[in-house]
């Protein structure tokens, strides 16, 4: 039994008026994963979890306000 890669996604457009003559659009089709996610892709990659926290902020605590996260994991020998 796995995670089901169900899409948590966002489009993000944005339109840029530099001066009168440049314009700019973009648009960013994201994903968003859950820690939970990350945390078995990762594992059954053969890695070996270390810390999720908040990015750049290693003392922190994620929970439902955080966007930004940073993962620390090490390969688990002869694993990968």
């Amino acid at each position: 039994m796995g995670i089901s890669s169900y899409k948590q996604g966002a489009t993000i457009k944005a339109h840029f008026h530099i001066e009168k003559e440049v314009m700019i659009n973009e648009k960013h089709v994201m994903r968003f994963y859950f820690s939970q996610e990350l945390k078995y892709y990762l594992e059954n990659a053969g890695f070996e979890v270390l810390k999720i926290c908040p990015f750049l902020d290693l003392n922190g605590r994620v929970d439902e306000h955080v966007w930004n996260i940073a993962v620390i994991a090490r390969a688990v020998s002869g694993e990968v």
